[in-house]
């Protein structure tokens, strides 16, 4: 999470972005001059032009680890995968199909 400062009422407009289902491609700041946003692309845009004041989540080494659904390879035994992204992933890497010629 992402707050930004800038004018208090102030109206901006923003390219290139398809909002989703529910939002709209402008933002305003409150009656304060900030505006808080979760949205990746939308801090990337507006690091350019105003100031960040709050501190943003945590990334990286730090940051909250999902817990293991228990997902285990069928082949080797390997286990502790996320999700099936991540099985699939190993499945392709160390498990690669053998082509008959």
């Amino acid at each position: 999470m992402a707050i930004f400062q800038g004018k208090p009422n102030l109206g901006v407009m923003v390219s290139n972005y398809i909002p989703a289902a529910g939002e709209v491609p402008s933002l305003h700041f409150d009656k304060n001059g900030y505006y808080e946003t979760k949205n990746p692309f939308m801090i990337k845009r507006l690091r350019r032009k105003f100031k960040e004041v709050a501190a943003r989540e945590p990334q990286g080494l730090n940051a909250p680890t999902p817990p293991a659904t228990g997902l285990t390879c069928k082949k080797c035994g390997a286990s502790g995968f996320a999700n099936n992204g991540f099985l699939l992933a190993h499945t392709r890497k160390f498990h690669p199909k053998v082509e008959v010629k």
